[in-house]
């Protein structure tokens, strides 16, 4: 995400450093780098001991990119972070409501099975609070970072909180 504010080769710099700083000071644990996308996934990789990604598409466009990217990258792939908004509100008045977050982790998790995919999924609990630094100061931004969990602020299981250990 910070290509575009930092340029990728002052990113990438930072990140070749701190792969080689982490071996460095701690040789017994594994490295990734938690890509923000597909497309970046394959980026440093012969320098990760396994390659994760974040995927925020439509459910359709995943079995054909993850099948590219076992093509190019020969390790272990974890989707790092996936999920769907339960935001519907003033500023998101067409977004998914919990029903259509539950119906979205359904579907997806029956890919992810089908293709063998580790995962893990973003993120447990609703937000009350997102910081300006995290989405911005926008507010149909931040709103829609408050309700990817699958619990709510209120400690409420949501409808997909049934979908969580498929």
């Amino acid at each position: 995400l910070d290509f575009e504010n930092r340029s990728k080769e002052n990113v990438l710099a930072w990140l070749r450093e701190m792969v080689e700083q982490i071996r460095r000071f701690d040789p017994n644990h594994l490295v990734t780098i938690g890509w923000s996308d597909m497309a970046s996934a394959p980026l440093l990789s012969e320098q990760l001991d396994f390659v994760s990604f974040h995927f925020y598409r439509d459910i359709d466009d995943f079995e054909k990119g993850y099948k590219t990217l076992k093509k190019q990258i020969n390790k272990p792939l974890v989707l790092q972070e996936f999920g769907l908004s339960s935001n519907r509100s003033l500023w998101n008045p067409l977004g998914a409501s919990e029903k259509k977050q539950a119906e979205y982790y359904q579907e997806f998790q029956e890919v992810l099975t089908k293709a063998e995919v580790p995962y893990l999924s973003w993120t447990l609990y609703d937000f009350e609070n997102i910081p300006n630094s995290v989405a911005g100061s926008l507010p149909w931004r931040k709103q829609k970072q408050k309700h990817f969990g699958f619990i709510d602020k209120n400690g409420n299981q949501k409808p997909a909180f049934k979908f969580i250990t498929k």
